[in-house]
């Protein structure tokens, strides 16, 4: 494999992984999985936004 194959390939790595590990945060917040979602001071639901 040639340097640039190798950067693409952790690029596509990374950014896979990075994807994965933003939707799986979303999900746990937006209460979707289970439990409570995150609410701020006022008792609203902070994330996600449905404005």
């Amino acid at each position: 494999m040639t340097g640039t194959a190798i950067a693409f390939l952790l690029l596509a790595i990374i950014v896979l992984w990075g994807g994965l590990a933003l939707a799986i945060v979303y999900y746990r917040r937006s209460g979707a999985a289970g439990g409570q979602p995150v609410r701020d001071r006022e008792g609203n639901v902070s994330i996600p936004h449905d404005t």
